[in-house]
């Protein structure tokens, strides 16, 4: 399979690079192209000057031997151009055929093996069938939360077709991100009427939070300002905070004004230029994009981070430690305890571990399941039902508590209910 793999990388980088030549044939058409264009830009110049030059009050006061240079200058200028038309179209068509030759090698070496290739023999331990629907709901689920704001999405139809189409996503689990991909692309194109309007809609709903609402808010006037001064209206600047952002929105914010508007304001007023505006605007923009998608995904009770990219983040992580015990127990011989056990901890960032999906029981190292929940005994220390009966020899004697001195009984346990808050 590594084998395979190299193959497939080696082949697949000679599109874009190949030590055999200086640039590759792909760059060469790019550059081909580019220059094209510069020769048509020089010719179009030379085609407006001989079109005034042309003109019948202008022509008609020309002797015969000016006209006929002039006529010899057209069709010079013609001339020109197809010879321009010919060479591109002559090196990009030899460019094609050695890019087609390389697809062609492609296919060869790395695509047709690929076929024979069992790509069932590379998993070990392969997933159960019935738990595939959850992993390709993972998967759509993942595509919509980062990739939705870089689809075709100017008609809700359209863009219900597109992800069932290309990604087999439903259009029950696509609805709620199309609108949210919907307003981030306004956003990218200077637009904060639909996510300003979203905002205010949210800030009726009493559930809603306001003081986070209320700081995209903010943002989003901060941008609109920020944008006006880089096209340069003063005018526009002063009408929009003055009229059109609410009072209420630059409540308890001095700090941010002084700091990051004012300047701004100032210096747009006063006709001064504003130095890295454009970099300004894009930084204020991705920072109103990520507290909109934050809010988003907050008021629609949705996460913010896909499970997906949680989950392989967690598995990156914990290889190292996976690797370094597989080599201790190969030098010490020895094996799991328990088949569902881990025998070592894993310190993960706390944005991993700020919320509990599952639970492990400390006492069995099991995760805790519909059969077997979790009890919080009389310390408020929580195992599992399966550890409460062995430790309680199915509630006939009194026990202590594993991780505690106080004794308890399976009457004085309560079971628990995790609740996703």
């Amino acid at each position: 399979m590594s084998e395979l793999l190299d193959s497939f990388e080696t082949e697949f980088s000679k599109f874009y690079t190949d030590s055999s030549l200086e640039e590759t044939n792909l760059h060469k058409c790019i550059e081909h192209t580019h220059e094209f264009k510069n020769q048509l830009k020089k010719l179009k110049a030379h085609l407006n000057k001989h079109i005034q030059e042309s003109e019948p009050e202008t022509y008609n006061n020309l002797d015969d031997k000016e006209k006929q240079k002039f006529r010899r200058k057209r069709e010079l200028i013609i001339e020109k151009l197809n010879k321009s038309q010919r060479q591109w179209d002559h090196s990009v068509k030899k460019q094609i055929k050695h890019v087609s030759q390389q697809s062609n090698r492609f296919n060869k070496t790395t695509l047709n093996k690929l076929k024979e290739f069992d790509i069932d023999s590379v998993y070990i331990n392969k997933l159960p069938k019935g738990t595939m629907n959850n992993v390709d709901e993972a998967i759509g689920y993942h595509v919509l939360r980062y990739s939705i704001d870089n689809m075709p999405l100017e008609n809700k139809d359209d863009a219900f077709k597109y992800l069932k189409d290309v990604y087999g996503i439903t259009n029950k689990e696509s609805t709620e991100f199309i609108d949210m991909g919907q307003i981030v692309h306004d956003l990218k194109k200077g637009d904060t009427e639909s996510c300003l309007k979203w905002c205010s809609q949210e800030m009726d709903s009493l559930s809603s939070n306001h003081a986070a609402l209320s700081s995209l808010k903010f943002e989003l006037y901060t941008l609109s300002a920020m944008q006006s001064v880089m096209r340069g209206n003063p005018v526009e600047v002063y009408h929009q905070m003055t009229q059109q952002a609410p009072l209420d929105c630059f409540k308890h914010r001095e700090k941010e004004l002084i700091r990051n508007v004012v300047p701004l304001l100032t210096k747009s007023l006063i006709g001064q230029p504003v130095e890295g505006i454009d970099s300004k605007v894009d930084e204020e923009l991705k920072k109103c994009v990520s507290l909109f998608i934050k809010e988003y995904c907050s008021a629609k009770h949705i996460f913010f981070n896909s499970p997906l990219f949680l989950i392989v983040l967690s598995g990156l992580i914990s290889f190292q430690f996976f690797i370094k015990y597989k080599t201790i127990r190969e030098l010490a011989h020895v094996d799991w305890t328990t088949k569902d056990e881990l025998p070592f901890d894993v310190k993960l960032p706390d944005f991993l571990t700020h919320f509990h999906p599952i639970f492990i029981c400390p006492v069995l190292k099991e995760e805790t399941t519909t059969e077997n929940p979790p009890y919080s005994l009389a310390c408020h220390h929580v195992i599992s039902k399966k550890a409460l009966d062995r430790l309680s020899k199915n509630g006939t004697i009194t026990f202590k508590c594993p991780y505690c001195p106080v004794n308890t009984s399976m009457s004085s346990t309560q079971k628990v209910r995790f609740v996703m808050l």
